[in-house]
């Protein structure tokens, strides 16, 4: 089995797994993201790109087609970014730099971030970082939902952390009660948290198992977005608990996430804020 041809040559892009919109039955599984970096000639030198492709890899199918189409393009081309997936499904893209003649060098950094919306799909541009993040430099997801970016050939010294809108923007995170240091999960079956009671009309909507960072390069070959599925099938207590709870499926096998420890985040509905807003997670172990 092999791959399609793919529309550019890029070296020190970065390559992510698009996040599961919908679950299981939302029909965004297996999109593979290739993101800006430099655009190779077949003889020498580069220029930094900001195009973007997709793959469908389709990894259920007996063939897949392993097809690259492009995608809408960053607003800024770059080359040695990073690029993070938030627990509401936002993508993030930051740092880079449009000079590409020297890795170890960042004469031209790209500051302003931009992010990617599953509907439309589409890029719009965010507010700019304070120091050039090139070659070598890193960006993760922490628990509370902020980003942390740091290091570089030229700042290997310093960070900075990123707090997207719904840390911002007043919106009710929901909290997360009572949760054990680490819950077991099962391939399969159904677990449940508890959080505290949320103002009205505010409800959690989704639970999404997102993995730790494991990174180089500009990419993570680890990272994970996955939508569980709720299980409404368990029957409410009467009367019912001052706090609620939300009863999800672990993922189906180790396909969709391979053993070992995720961070779980509640996310409530929209408040205001397109995709919702997510608790501060909590650590989870599938085996």
């Amino acid at each position: 089995m092999g791959l399609a041809n793919q529309t550019y040559r890029r070296d020190y892009g970065s390559v992510i797994l698009f996040p599961n919109l919908g679950g299981s039955a939302g029909g965004l599984q297996d999109f593979v993201l290739r993101i800006g970096g430099n655009i190779v000639p077949s003889v020498g030198g580069g220029t930094a790109t900001n195009t973007v492709e997709y793959c469908y890899a389709g990894l259920g199918q007996a063939n897949p087609s392993w097809k690259w189409q492009l995608a809408s393009s960053m607003t800024y081309a770059r080359a040695n970014l990073n690029t993070v997936t938030l627990p509401d499904g936002i993508i993030i893209a930051i740092g880079g730099k449009t000079d590409v003649g020297n890795e170890f060098l960042t004469g031209q950094p790209v500051l302003q971030g931009e992010q990617f919306n599953d509907t439309p799909f589409a890029w719009r541009t965010l507010p700019s970082m304070q120091t050039r993040r090139g070659y070598h430099s890193t960006a993760i997801l922490m628990p509370d939902g902020s980003i942390l970016a740091g290091g570089g050939e030229q700042r290997e010294w310093d960070y900075e952390v990123y707090q997207p809108p719904y840390m911002t923007n007043g919106s009710t995170r929901p909290t997360i009660l009572n949760a054990p240091p680490t819950l077991n999960l099962t391939y399969g079956q159904t677990s449940s948290l508890t959080y505290q009671t949320l103002p009205m009309g505010v409800y959690v909507e989704k639970v999404v198992l997102m993995a730790p960072a494991s990174l180089t390069h500009h990419s993570d070959m680890h990272a994970r977005y996955i939508e569980l599925d709720i299980d409404n099938s368990i029957v409410p207590t009467l009367p019912p608990p001052p706090n609620p709870s939300i009863h999800f499926k672990a993922p189906a096998s180790s396909k969709l996430a391979p053993k070992g420890y995720y961070m779980v985040f509640l996310v409530t509905n929209g408040q205001g804020v397109p995709k919702g807003t997510p608790s501060v997670a909590t650590w989870a172990r599938i085996q």
